[in-house]
Formats: C-alpha cells, sequence, structure tokens
C-alpha cells in the first residue's frame, strides 16, 4: 500500500512537471522558434511557453533563450508587456525604475514584462507607457513576425529621420497650441479672426519652413485651406505626394467675455500642432518627393475644406505616396498615457499595407502606434472624403478630452500635456519622412565619385556631449571626426569606431584636445575620406 502510495505521488509530480509550462524570451533569429508555443512577438525577440522537456533542452543566456519565470501562474496573475514610449535603446529602459510596477521579469528592447494589474502600472509608471496583456494564446512566429507586405520594404532605421524626431520639441508643441488657443475665434464664418488672423499665422509658419505656400479658396466662404509645400528634390515634377494635415477652424464663439470661450485644444489646436511641427523638424532635410502640410478650413461647417482639397486631387490626377496622415482631437493625455491611436480604412487599396508600415515605423524608432482597422469609409471628419475616394489615409485620435470639444472646457489649461503631444507627433514625422524618402547630405569640398553617398549627423546625447555617426556606402578603415571653430581653428580629433552596416560612431565631451572646455559657440564637424569631406555643425551652449 505504502509503495503503490509512493508510486502514486511519484507520477502526480511527473504529471505536474509534464503539465507546468515556464515563459521563456527567444530571439526571432532562432532556427526552430515555430517548434514552440509562441505568445508575445517583438521586433526581434519572442516570448514563448515551454513545457518541462522543452525546457531541458534550452540554453538560457542573453543570446539564444532567457528564462523569465519557471512556472507561470495563469489562473491568479496577470502578464504585461510595457512598452515605454520614447525609449531609443536597451541602456535607456534600463535606467529607469519599473519595480513598483509590479515583479518586473525582463526587460528588452522598448519592452518591460510584469506581473501586475493595469491600474497598478499606470499609476507607478515613472514615463508614458503602452499597456499590453499577454493572452498567451498562441501566435504563429512565422505570420506574426512579417509585419511587412511583399510591396514593403523592411524598415530600418534613417540617421536622418532619427535627427528629426530628436527635434521635435513639447516646449514647441506647447508655444504653437498656446498661439492658436490665444486667438478669440477661429471659426470659418468670423473673418476677422479666420482669415485675418488664424490664416496668415500659418502662411508665416509654412513660409519659414515650406518652399511654397498655397491659399486654396473654399467656395461661400472667406476662410481658404492653407498648404504648405516642401518640393522633392529627386521628382518635383510628380504627381504625387506624401501629406500630413488637420481641420484648422473650431466652433462658433458669441462670448467676448472670455469666460465661455471654445479655446478648441482638443478640437482641433493639437491637431494644428501635429503638421506645424513636422514641417519645421523637416525644414532642414531634403526628400526626394515631395511633403504637402496642409489645415483644412470648414470642417466644422460640413467637412467642407477637405472635400474641396480632395475633389482637386481627383480633378488634377494626383496621388498620395503611402497614405495621408489627418487629425481630428488627437487628444491630450496624461503622463501615463497608453496610445498613440490611428484608425485605417483597409477597404481602401494600400489600407492594410500602410496600417502595417506605420506599425513597422513606430516599433523600429521606438513610439508604439496602436493602428485600428476600419472597414467602413464613414468619419464624421476630413479622413472621409480620401476614403470614400479609395484613398488611404489615417486618422490620429484619442488620449483624454473627449467630452470636452465643443465646449468651454475645450481649453490648453484643463486637459493639456505638452509630452504626449510631442510624442504623439513622432510617429507622424518617422510616416512622412520614410515615404518622402530623405537625401543623404551632399559631400562638400571634394569631389563625388560615382556611387559613393555619404552622411553624418549628430546628436546631443547629454548636455554638450555630441555622437557622431557617419554612414557610407564605401568602406573605410579608419576614420576621425575633425571638430573646428567657426573660424577655422582645429579644436580636437575624434576617432570614428565601424559598428555595422556601414556605420561609424564616436562621441565629443566638447572639449579641447588638453581636456580644455570649448566655449558657447558653434562649431563644425568634418569627415575627410577619399571622395572627399562631409561637413555638420553643432551648438554648445552653456
Amino acid at each position: 500500500m505504502k509503495k503503490n502510495l509512493i508510486l502514486l505521488a511519484i507520477l502526480g509530480v511527473l504529471v505536474q512537471l509534464g503539465l507546468s509550462q515556464s515563459l521563456v524570451r527567444l530571439p526571432l533569429s532562432l532556427d526552430n522558434q515555430n517548434n514552440y508555443h509562441i505568445v508575445f512577438m517583438a521586433k526581434d525577440h519572442c516570448l514563448a511557453l515551454v513545457n518541462y522537456t522543452e525546457r531541458k533542452t534550452m540554453q538560457f543566456d542573453n543570446s539564444k533563450a532567457y528564462l523569465l519565470e519557471g512556472q507561470i501562474d495563469k489562473k491568479n496573475r496577470e502578464y504585461f508587456a510595457v512598452h515605454v514610449l520614447g525609449a531609443k535603446d536597451k541602456k535607456s529602459i534600463a535606467q529607469l525604475d519599473f519595480s513598483n510596477c509590479g515583479v518586473v521579469l525582463d526587460q528588452f528592447e522598448n519592452i518591460v514584462i510584469v506581473k501586475s494589474s493595469v491600474n497598478q502600472i499606470q499609476a507607478h509608471t515613472p514615463v508614458p507607457v503602452q499597456v499590453e496583456k499577454i493572452s498567451f494564446s498562441r501566435l504563429s512566429a512565422v505570420a506574426q513576425s512579417l509585419t511587412l507586405t511583399p510591396k514593403q520594404k523592411p524598415v530600418r532605421e534613417d540617421p536622418q529621420i532619427r535627427a528629426m524626431i530628436d527635434k521635435v520639441s513639447a516646449d514647441t508643441c506647447a508655444r504653437m497650441l498656446r498661439d492658436l488657443c490665444g486667438m478669440y475665434n477661429r471659426n470659418a464664418r468670423n473673418e476677422q479672426w479666420n482669415d485675418g488672423c488664424l490664416v496668415p499665422y500659418l502662411k508665416a509658419k509654412f513660409e519659414a519652413y515650406c518652399d511654397s505656400v498655397y491659399l486654396q479658396p473654399i467656395p461661400r466662404f472667406e476662410a481658404p485651406n492653407v498648404i504648405g509645400i516642401k518640393i522633392g528634390k529627386k521628382y518635383p515634377n510628380k504627381k504625387a505626394f506624401c501629406l500630413v494635415g488637420a481641420h484648422i477652424d473650431n466652433i462658433r464663439n458669441d462670448d467676448r467675455t472670455g469666460a465661455h470661450r471654445h479655446h478648441g485644444a482638443y478640437d482641433n489646436g493639437c491637431g494644428d500642432v501635429c503638421f506645424l511641427e513636422a514641417a519645421r523638424v523637416m525644414k532642414d532635410h531634403d526628400f526626394e518627393n515631395t511633403v504637402v502640410f496642409i489645415g483644412f478650413n470648414v470642417e466644422e461647417h460640413g467637412i467642407i475644406g477637405s472635400k474641396v482639397f480632395v475633389d482637386w486631387m481627383k480633378e488634377e490626377g494626383y496621388k498620395v505616396i503611402g497614405g495621408a496622415l489627418t487629425h481630428d482631437m488627437l487628444g491630450i493625455a496624461p503622463g501615463n498615457a497608453t496610445s498613440i491611436a490611428h484608425t485605417i480604412c483597409t477597404q481602401n487599396d494600400g489600407g492594410e499595407e500602410f496600417a502595417r508600415q506605420m506599425e513597422a515605423l513606430g516599433r523600429e524608432y521606438g513610439y508604439l502606434v496602436k493602428v485600428s482597422r476600419s472597414t467602413s469609409t464613414s468619419l464624421p471628419t476630413d479622413t472621409k472624403h480620401f476614403w470614400q475616394n479609395n484613398i488611404v489615409a489615417s486618422c490620429g485620435k484619442g488620449g483624454k478630452g473627449g467630452g470636452q470639444y465643443h465646449t468651454a472646457a475645450d481649453s490648453i489649461t484643463d486637459i493639456f500635456d505638452s509630452t504626449w503631444l510631442a510624442n504623439s507627433i513622432i510617429p507622424d514625422v518617422a510616416t512622412l519622412a520614410h515615404y518622402a524618402v530623405p537625401i543623404a547630405s551632399p559631400i562638400i569640398n571634394g569631389n563625388v565619385k560615382h556611387g559613393m553617398q555619404a552622411l553624418v549627423t549628430t546628436r546631443e546625447i547629454a548636455p554638450n556631449v555630441f555622437r557622431i555617426r557617419f554612414e557610407s556606402t564605401k568602406m573605410t578603415k579608419e576614420i576621425s571626426a575633425r571638430i573646428y571653430t567657426a573660424k577655422g581653428t582645429l579644436v580636437n580629433t575624434i576617432p570614428l569606431v565601424y559598428t555595422e552596416q556601414s556605420f561609424y560612431e564616436g562621441e565629443w565631451n566638447s572639449k579641447h584636445s588638453k581636456q580644455r572646455s570649448s566655449g558657447a559657440g558653434m562649431y563644425l564637424i568634418t569627415i575627410n575620406t577619399e571622395q572627399g569631406s562631409v561637413i555638420s555643425k553643432v551648438v554648445l551652449r552653456y
């Protein structure tokens, strides 16, 4: 009897071991990943449930497999993938403390895996995040990892696009939104403020950021569409362009006392800031394709301005490259916001392709984009005219503020968060620049040989500390960056180390070669190659 009980106990243990499941992280490069029960996919990694037998065959280290938890408790605990919005690398995540959010199991890419609850994560997260619950239902590793259709090119970080993203400023966004909300009335029927104040304001911005400006008349209204055009350097005459826009008018405001003013921060000042800030950060870069920044007028009186524009596109035979980025009531979220939301109609030809590309770009540049697929072409905003004419377009929408629109509570003071707004603009910049195709900075002070392309970018990674990154299609054994003052005095020489995929990197701490601090002002960074010299500039501030 005792022997039988012992055998039953051993059998029970063996059954338990066979039924128990462990949670592991695997690299997507692993040849046999499809043999496992994949429950979560990231850019370069996946999470899988493995049984006791599978676990015994694994080698656990960061390059092959990493054990998150020996025995998961799906019944009593919830598991979440916390996507850190704005994280550019693993190092930046490692510096953040998520211990108050729950039990931290793993950190990789821009993701933290925790056992917790949504409320606890949102209450204690140190930075803006998007929270995704891990359901443990099986995914197809191959299907999930192939986020691009055959027509799409794989996304690899472009140094120029990264440089544009790094220029997006929460302070600038706040200043622009205050300018817009400070206008007494942006209603399309108020000529004094719409045509007399709002339109000149946008026109001046576009004149500073773009190559040309066009005021497109709208019948029966003295309130035109305001269009800024950045002409493509490679295809200036192509009847296709990239586009970002939002409606610029707000509802009627008859209260001159200011007590019940409709500032229109949520509807739609935030949307306007999106295309203005995108134009600003892209102004110093050249692109193959033309980029159009547009403020649609007369939306609050029948969504007329966007219809006028789309009708003009059809009549003239113009196309949108990729998809149009539009915004209406984008939202002003608190610091623990968890979504940068866009909606795309997949009934339009190319809609699903554009949705996947936006998601892939968001992952590559560290800002998770949540794309909702719609099968309807009806939406009470400018986006609908694109959808109803089979033109791919996204509508950026979401966040706090939904109950305040069209009321006096729609103000900058009540619901505004400049960091959230800036983070919402970054996916736009990445998507817009990706389809516009940045042109590498020209090589100057030298003869450019056929087939040679080079690009140098600088990024301030700490106060007055700059990372220098040089990209060249020609392999060079030794390369260095020379730092000069604006008057041509040599300050320092920084060796650049080859990293991967034709990139060379180094850092300058703003000091002279003798470790003396350099003074405030502009400095030139010059990289000499056999094909010529590439020059960039940085500004030291003290």
